[in-house]
C-alpha cells in the first residue's frame, strides 16, 4: 500500500481489539498521502452503533459506516476537486461529542503524567521518599475476571466493551488509585502506564485499566492494557523475569477520548489477569499452555526514583466537529 500512494479512511472503535494496528496504521500512511482516521466508542461488533456493553453513548455516538465510506470514495473518485476534509474525527465520551483535530492525538493535548500514590492515591505531583510498594496476588487456577461477574453473566465472559467495574476483584487481587476531580478533564489520545514492578515468580502479567467512576458510582472501564513480565523487552525473544527485581515496564493501555465532568473519579486499576481475553499467565515462563502454575505477589512501586504513573494527552481546548 505504501508503494501505491492511495487515500484511506480508517473507522476504529476504542474497545475494538484492532484498534491501536488501525491507528498506527493511519500514522505511518499519513505521510504518503490523503488519510483520515474516525475513532469512535465501539468494539468490533458495534462499530457505527450508540449501545456498546453496557453503555449507551447516545444517538452522536451512531454513524453509518457505508454513507462515511461513500462520502470518502466522492472525495477521490470523481471528477470534481477533493473537498477538505479533517484529518481525524474522534468521539468524547462523557460528553458524547464529536470532535475535530489534524493529528491524533490532537496537537493541543498536552502529555500529562498521573503518579501512583500510597494509601491508593491517583495525584498529579510524584511521589517523595521511599515508601513500601503495594503488592497483590495473582493465582492463575483463579485469574481475575475481564468482567465482573452478575446474575446475568458467568464469572468468564469475554466483553470487549465499557462494564461497570464495581464488582470486581477483591483488593487482595488488584490494586486501586483514585484522583477525585473538581473540575473537568478532557483528554484524547493514545493511553500509557510506566510501571516500576517486580515479583517473587518467573513471570507475571501487570494489566492497567482507566476507569471513569461517576457520582453514583457506576465505574467503567475507558482503556485497558496489559504487559507480560517476560515480554518486557521483546514478544519474539521472551526472557524470564528475576523474582524481586525491579523493572520498569511500559504498559499500552490503548487510544481513548473522554471529558470527565467535576463530581467523577479518575481511577486506575492494576492486576494480573485480565481474563478470558487475555491468557492466563501461569507465572512459570512457562506459557499459557503450562500444566504447572505459581501463585505470584506482584509489586508496583512508587518512590521519588521508581515514580509509576500513567500518562494521558490532556486538552485544554478542542474544536467542535462539523
Amino acid at each position: 500500500m505504501e508503494a501505491l500512494r492511495l487515500p484511506a479512511q480508517h473507522i476504529v472503535g476504542y474497545y475494538d481489539f484492532f484498534s491501536r494496528e488501525t491507528v498506527s496504521n493511519f500514522k505511518r500512511l499519513r505521510r504518503l498521502g490523503n488519510q483520515q482516521l474516525i475513532l469512535g466508542p465501539w468494539d468490533h461488533g458495534t462499530v457505527g452503533k450508540r449501545k456498546v456493553a453496557e453503555v449507551d453513548f447516545g444517538a452522536t455516538a451512531e454513524i453509518d459506516v457505508v454513507e462515511e465510506n461513500l462520502v470518502w470514495f466522492d472525495r477521490f473518485l470523481k471528477e470534481a476537486p477533493a473537498k477538505a476534509f479533517p484529518p481525524v474525527r474522534y468521539f468524547s465520551m462523557g460528553d458524547n461529542a464529536w470532535r475535530t483535530a489534524a493529528d491524533w492525538p490532537p496537537t493541543e493535548a498536552k502529555r500529562t503524567a498521573f503518579y501512583l500514590l500510597p494509601n491508593g492515591v491517583l495525584g498529579r505531583l510524584p511521589p517523595k521518599g521511599s515508601p513500601p510498594a503495594d503488592t497483590f496476588r495473582a493465582d492463575p487456577d483463579n485469574p481475575i475476571a475481564a468482567v465482573p461477574a452478575n446474575d446475568a453473566r458467568g464469572k468468564y465472559a469475554a466483553i470487549w466493551g465499557p462494564v461497570d467495574q464495581g464488582r470486581a476483584a477483591s483488593t487482595a487481587e488488584q490494586l486501586t488509585y483514585d484522583l477525585p476531580l473538581r473540575e473537568a478533564m478532557e483528554f484524547a489520545g493514545p493511553i500509557l502506564a510506566e510501571l516500576w514492578v517486580s515479583a517473587d515468580t518467573p513471570d507475571a502479567d501487570w494489566v492497567v485499566k482507566l476507569i471513569d467512576v461517576h457520582p453514583d458510582g457506576l465505574a467503567h472501564n475507558l482503556a485497558v492494557g496489559i504487559q507480560r513480565g517476560s515480554f518486557r523487552n521483546s514478544e519474539l525473544h521472551p526472557s524470564p523475569i528475576e523474582p524481586g527485581r525491579v523493572y520498569k515496564i511500559s504498559v499500552d493501555v490503548g487510544h481513548a477520548a473522554a471529558r470527565l465532568p467535576a463530581g467523577h473519579t479518575l481511577r486506575v486499576q492494576i492486576a494480573g489477569a485480565y481474563f478470558p481475553i487475555y491468557d492466563r499467565n501461569t507465572n512459570t515462563g512457562g506459557g499459557p499452555q503450562g500444566k504447572r502454575t505459581m501463585v505470584a505477589t506482584e509489586s508496583v512501586w512508587h518512590t521519588s526514583a521508581r515514580p509509576s504513573h500513567i500518562v494521558l494527552a490532556v486538552q485544554e481546548s478542542r474544536r467542535e466537529a462539523k
